[in-house]
């Protein structure tokens, strides 16, 4: 929750708040009335509790105002993440980070370079002459001198989490500006100067250019690396940033600069994200330097545009999306691919879309689909998995075989695919029954902060829902086909198959328990049937048979629906015992996802 949520939240409860932090105030018709933020009784200061500007308070002896939070830390003196947390718990309002079973990377501690503080010399001349900050803004930053270098504390809560060197002399024409060491967390530039009330930031694409806008008269911080794809950092500040209600984009109007302003948009909110450009000037320090001040700047922050929705557009503004789909460009353009080789020219799996994977009950549609999430992380996509029907360790176990490729890894191969998922799987940590909003909650929460795209629901059943209650079903299906839309991310769901008389017939899409209306709205649907004939004959006493029957397929992918294509195909497949992973001929090779090094 943000500070414009429980601002919103306390404006709800005006007078409640109101009497809470002002108990010597009174209640004057719409208004509940003191004498200043220090809680003595009096006129001057007056919250209005009532209405449609509830929450809106002014000192009208000081022009203090602002809303319920502003008056919390006024009254209170303390800083805006103190005063949401102290809000939050005296209205009772749960402010629980979802928790996902994953062990949290352990970060080094940067090395300290030797340096000095900013006096004379080359980085005194060079950030007050050549980019024209003054004194008072490099001490704010904190900024050091490394005789050579220009040394960057990245600093929180006035410990170091980073420290970035930036060579004065430039090396083949180019910048070199890195961390002192490596491993060291990536982060956002800038806390030491964010002042602690703060609800409105600039994120800039480099250090200087947040110091610029900061000595221009506005909060801001940088991003740690740069433009372009890949924006790490967010998924170490989310909880820190979420304070902000207003977060303006400034990053270089380059390329790679529009790259990164689409992703840091797209994960921290487009409700609260603003694009801001400093008139034609390709950054904040370019601006300073051409003599731009804060008027200047709340002009450009007033016209900053906003990241809304395109729900209403014109189909010709498509034009080239469509032209795509005729001639893509690029294979992941057409989306992610299974596993098998022979597939990939008929099935893909595209962002936006929704899949339902189907099967008789232990003929291996969770153990395929588990296959399947390997081989996306190895394509670069990171995956959330909600499987309610198995523990972490029993599916990891299956996981951890298909990656290595062996039936029980050593502890050293072991720790390779530890590395291998890392950064690339997450579990939604709930075994038995999951309630369909939490799950939600949690796949979205995996979206903004980690840039999850895939995620797998297994299965319908474990969600809470009733194998009759048909409206729930498509209520569920709506909602993760609104999500998967949304966020341009793909939603694998399991769902089981009624019984038959036998298991010898691979089923369809009409034997798929619940409501008709599931397989009507997802886009594909796929049937993993295994061939328990073959192996009721491999595991009985008549050679004769079993040599007859040992190259038959173990198993079928059946797809039984395409939205995007019509294509309906089916795949025969092979299993390998020791990997589990499926192959796609008769004694081929299995995948190797993992290496020597």
């Amino acid at each position: 929750m943000n500070a414009r949520e429980l601002a919103q939240i306390m404006a709800d409860n005006a007078d409640t708040v109101a009497r809470y932090l002002l108990p010597a105030g009174k209640r004057d018709g719409r208004e509940w009335r003191a004498g200043s933020v220090n809680g003595d009784a009096g006129q001057s200061l007056g919250v209005c509790v009532e209405g449609t500007r509830a929450g809106v308070w002014a000192d009208f002896a000081t022009d203090q105002k602002g809303d319920l939070l502003d008056l919390w830390m006024s009254v209170r003196g303390v800083s805006l993440v103190d005063a949401m947390k102290e809000a939050a718990d005296f209205l009772g309002v749960e402010q629980t980070t979802p928790q996902f079973y994953r062990k949290e990377k352990v970060w080094k501690k940067p090395v300290r370079p030797k340096c000095k503080q900013v006096k004379q010399g080359p980085v005194f001349e060079y950030l007050t002459k050549e980019r024209g900050l003054t004194m008072d803004t490099i001490s704010l930053f904190k900024i050091a001198d490394g005789e050579d270098s220009i040394i960057f504390p990245f600093l929180r809560d006035g410990e170091p989490v980073m420290i970035k060197r930036l060579k004065l002399k430039r090396v083949g024409g180019k910048k070199d500006i890195r961390p002192t060491s490596d491993n060291q967390e990536p982060c956002l530039f800038g806390w030491q100067a964010v002042d602690e009330r703060a609800r409105v930031i600039v994120l800039t694409e480099g250090e200087i250019d947040a110091m610029s806008v900061k000595q221009m008269g506005v909060d801001a911080l940088s991003i740690p690396f740069g433009g372009g794809k890949g924006q790490t950092w967010i998924e170490n500040e989310y909880d820190r940033i979420n304070r902000f209600d207003e977060i303006y984009i400034c990053m270089d109007q380059d390329e790679p600069g529009q790259i990164a302003a689409a992703e840091i948009v797209e994960r921290l909110g487009r409700h609260r994200c603003k694009i801001l450009r400093l008139g034609k000037h390709k950054d904040a320090n370019e601006a300073l330097l051409k003599g731009y001040d804060i008027f200047d700047l709340q002009a450009d922050l007033n016209k900053a545009e906003t990241c809304d929705p395109h729900e209403l557009r014109r189909l010709s503004d498509f034009h080239d999306d469509i032209m795509k789909e005729f001639y893509p460009d690029n294979e992941k353009q057409k989306g992610a691919v299974l596993p098998w080789k022979k597939v990939h020219d008929q099935v893909r799996l595209r962002l936006g879309d929704i899949s339902v994977w189907a099967g008789i009950n232990s003929h291996g549609k969770t153990l395929a689909l588990s296959h399947v999430a390997v081989d996306l992380v190895s394509q670069g996509y990171r995956v959330c998995i909600a499987s309610m029907e198995m523990s972490p360790a029993d599916m990891g176990m299956k996981m951890y075989q298909q990656i290595g490729g062996v039936d029980k890894p050593t502890k050293t191969w072991a720790g390779k695919i530890q590395q291998f998922v890392h950064d690339g799987i997450w579990i939604f940590n709930v075994y038995g029954t999951a309630k369909t909003e939490k799950i939600l909650q949690v796949f979205e929460y995996a979206f903004f902060r980690y840039g999850v795209k895939h995620f797998i629901v297994d299965s319908l059943a474990k969600c809470g829902i009733n194998e009759d209650d048909y409206n729930r079903q498509k209520s569920f299906i709506d909602s993760l086909m609104e999500f998967a839309g949304k966020h341009h991310v793909h939603v694998h769901v399991v769902i089981h198959v009624r019984k038959g008389d036998d298991e010898s017939k691979i089923p369809g899409k009409m034997d798929i328990k619940g409501t008709g209306s599931l397989t009507d709205m997802v886009d594909n649907v796929f049937i993993i049937w295994r061939n328990k004939k073959k192996e009721s004959i491999m595991f009985g006493d008549d050679e004769e048979a079993r040599q007859a029957n040992r190259d038959k397929p173990d198993a079928f992918l059946k797809v039984d629906k395409q939205r995007k294509t019509g294509k309906e195909p089916t795949f025969a497949l092979w299993f390998h015992p020791q990997s589990c992973q499926f192959i796609e001929h008769c004694g081929a090779e299995i995948t190797s996802y993992i290496h020597e090094v």
